[in-house]
């Protein structure tokens, strides 16, 4: 019900935005829009009388507003005031190309003068670029990697309008790779204890893709050429595996079933009939019995240590945080020593299972690789504004 409240009002807001009229927007001083409005209303119905008055003021007013800020911004002679004279101009030649389409007698009304606006926007377009250019050198010089990332988006401006421009496409990703910061996320075993083989290379198949992000690049494997600024630690301090465990339930499951059927006797012993004739029988009951004997194997690995977050630049443990990660073998089995019809559904139904071979110790550490990524990972997660 909330959502279409919300919907609703978000309808009446636009819906109100887009009622707004040529007259409106002008007394508000929003000449640009009225223009519009009033054209769009005029290539509809070239004789509305009330649109080519708004227009007639709407125009030379949005006109005057750009020229009067192209002037303002050269007179100030700063470098960085290229794109705002670019983005004028652009307002300029576009509601000259959007007027000149509407018919004659209505230009000459509004006083309609064609300006051949290109060389301005030439010229604010290539200062605008070579600004943005000698900023974003000036910013990769530094060294730092804030800097870097503006440099970045600098160059970015220039790709904006030309698509090729000097070595723009070099310096884009050098800054890229400069403003980058980079994490190496590695293991030590200081457990005492020997790990698997290939303990270490599961463990780094971790993923960390959904760690990265537009200016924070996770590896596990050091990259040749790269500086990590960053080091997540996964510091083992304790594996310990438990001995394979065997325990034994014993108990006795009864119950009285029939076993077969007997005569039914009159006081003579003779075998009573029924009334069509037939031997009468009775069901003959007994109490059974069977003895259960369950038995469960169990052995766990358990393995703890911490997550440590070094600032490589500064040589800086940044914090610790413990984790622990375990893996469980469990299995169960029955046996059955009598009259099976004794036992219960339930426990009939777990007949069958057998025992099994315990894993080694080792395949209860590697068995444990899943669960230890998962933990990692949580703790990175939420240490990840360290990272910057």
């Amino acid at each position: 019900m909330k959502t279409k409240i919300v919907l609703f009002l978000i309808s009446v807001v636009l819906l109100s935005a887009g009622c707004t009229s040529s007259k409106q927007y002008l007394e508000k001083g929003n000449f640009d829009m009225a223009t519009k409005k009033a054209i769009s209303k005029l290539r509809k119905n070239p004789d509305n009388v009330k649109q080519l008055a708004v227009l007639t003021q709407a125009y030379k007013q949005a006109n005057r507003q750009n020229l009067d800020r192209i002037d303002y911004l050269r007179k100030t002679g700063q470098p960085d005031i290229w794109e705002e004279v670019f983005q004028n101009y652009n307002a300029l030649k576009n509601r000259q190309d959007m007027a000149k389409s509407l018919p004659q007698p209505i230009l000459a009304t509004i006083g309609f003068e064609y300006h051949d606006y290109d060389e301005d926007m030439i010229e604010a377009e290539k200062k605008a670029c070579d600004y943005y250019y000698a900023l974003g050198t000036k910013l990769l010089k530094s060294k730092d990697k804030m800097a870097a990332r503006q440099a970045y988006s600098e160059f970015s401006k220039i790709k904006k309008h030309y698509s090729e421009y000097k070595d723009v496409n070099q310096l884009i990703r050098q800054a890229e790779i400069q403003g980058t910061t980079y994490v190496i996320l590695n293991m030590q075993n200081n457990s005492n204890a020997i790990l698997p083989k290939d303990f270490e290379y599961e463990f780094l198949k971790i993923s960390l893709t959904g760690l990265n992000k537009k200016w924070v690049q996770y590896d596990t494997r050091e990259q040749e050429g790269l500086t990590y600024d960053y080091a997540i630690v996964v510091n083992l301090k304790m594996i310990d595996v438990s001995p394979e465990r065997i325990k034994e339930k014993i108990w006795t499951e009864s119950k009285t079933i029939q076993d077969g059927w007997t005569y039914q006797l009159d006081n003579r012993g003779n075998v009573m009939k029924d009334s069509l004739g037939n031997d009468i029988k009775v069901p003959k009951y007994v109490r059974s019995e069977c003895h259960v004997k369950e038995i469960a194997q169990n052995k766990e690995a358990v393995l703890s240590g911490k997550v440590d977050f070094y600032n490589n630049v500064s040589r800086q443990l940044m914090t610790s945080e413990n984790i622990i990660a375990n893996s469980v073998f469990s299995n169960g089995y029955l046996m059955a020593n009598g009259d099976l019809r004794a036992l219960t559904p339930e426990t009939q139904k777990r007949l069958g299972s057998a025992p099994l071979p315990f894993p080694s110790d080792f395949d209860m550490i590697l068995m444990a690789n899943e669960f230890l990524q998962k933990a990692v990972m949580d703790v990175v997660n939420s240490k990840s504004y360290l990272i910057k």
